[in-house]
């Protein structure tokens, strides 16, 4: 396709409280013309698969089915070291005996879907794929991610595990949710300018922190998820980290 002047990039946004950070520069008054497709990131993965958006919020555990076609920003990232509080898993088992029974994964996962498979296969000895089913009333077990994690009570099921902490427990390494994929061809362009209003959304949240927590609390909209406790969702997080842990985690995750 030609770009004209007015031609908008196509760009992905993750629709999950978690993405406010990275989203605050980028508005009417950004320097460019945007399109944007709102959704969960694993949707948005699917769409980069398809070569359908220029620039994306995505999977970082899906980047590797589509990484012939885009390049990662550097440094940009939504990451945590342990405990996360927006992926659970919530179950009528212990965690040892989650496969006696159907697991439903959400299909709004990229990152931690796989990650999860992994981490049944390495440390419970099963395969996941053969142990889920798409009915949620089946389900003995769910996994869940984002804000339905954020407004799951915990409470409600006799075992509830922070997917997080054990991820982090088990393979001494945080776990990367989601990164910003650019096509090839516009890499070199947008680079520098893309990072500067990443640069640039990351500063207004931290001059601006109190009302985009207030945001997130009223967009999660539940009774488990009040100002206190998204201020320690969010603090738990790092959206930009150094190349080499970048890379190596990226290595890492292209390894499985």
């Amino acid at each position: 396709q030609i770009r004209t002047m007015n031609s908008p990039y196509k760009m992905g946004v993750n629709e999950y409280v978690n993405n406010i950070p990275l989203k605050l520069a980028f508005g009417e008054n950004c320097g460019f013309n945007f399109a944007y497709t709102v959704m969960p990131p694993a949707f948005l993965s699917g769409l980069c698969a398809e070569k359908k958006l220029d620039i994306s919020s995505v999977s970082f555990w899906a980047y590797k089915t589509f990484c012939d076609s885009y390049e990662l920003l550097p440094n940009f990232c939504i990451s945590c070291s342990g405990a996360v509080k927006s992926v659970k898993i919530a179950s009528q088992f212990q965690l040892k005996d989650i496969s006696k029974a159907p697991i439903y994964v959400t299909n709004e996962s990229g990152s931690s879907s796989r990650a999860f498979a992994l981490y049944c296969k390495k440390l419970l000895g099963f395969d996941l794929p053969e142990h889920t089913t798409k009915d949620l009333h089946s389900a003995k077990t769910l996994f869940l991610i984002g804000d339905a994690a954020l407004r799951l009570n915990d409470a409600d099921f006799p075992y509830c595990y922070d997917f997080g902490g054990l991820f982090y427990d088990a393979f001494k390494m945080p776990m990367v949710y989601g990164a910003i994929a650019v096509k090839k061809e516009l890499y070199a362009k947008l680079k520098e300018p893309l990072c500067a209003l990443f640069n640039r959304s990351l500063e207004i949240f931290e001059s601006d922190k109190t009302r985009c927590i207030q945001d997130a609390v009223k967009t999660v909209n539940s009774p488990n998820a009040d100002f206190l406790y998204m201020k320690e969702y969010f603090d738990k997080f790092r959206y930009k980290i150094s190349d080499a842990e970048f890379e190596k985690i990226k290595n890492f995750v292209f390894e499985k």
